[in-house]
């Protein structure tokens, strides 16, 4: 049994600062993509519906075990 689970991911999400590929997506996925830049240190937001890309600063821990939930 052959599992072809990456094989769709087609399409780069660029960090809009650093121009840096943050990750790659299905673009047949409807689902928002969320990954924090690990050279800028910035959250990148990506919209399918709207194709739209957007940035936030990456939030606060809100544990003390030092896992980030975002």
């Amino acid at each position: 049994m052959a599992y072809t689970i990456f094989d769709r991911k087609d399409m780069d999400i660029i960090c809009p600062s650093c121009k840096k590929v943050v990750v790659k997506a299905d673009k047949r996925d409807y689902h928002k993509k969320y990954i924090k830049c690990a050279k800028c240190n910035i959250l990148v937001f990506y919209t399918p519906a709207t194709k739209e890309i957007s940035v936030d600063k990456v939030p606060l821990r809100k544990s003390s075990s030092g896992k980030r939930f975002y």
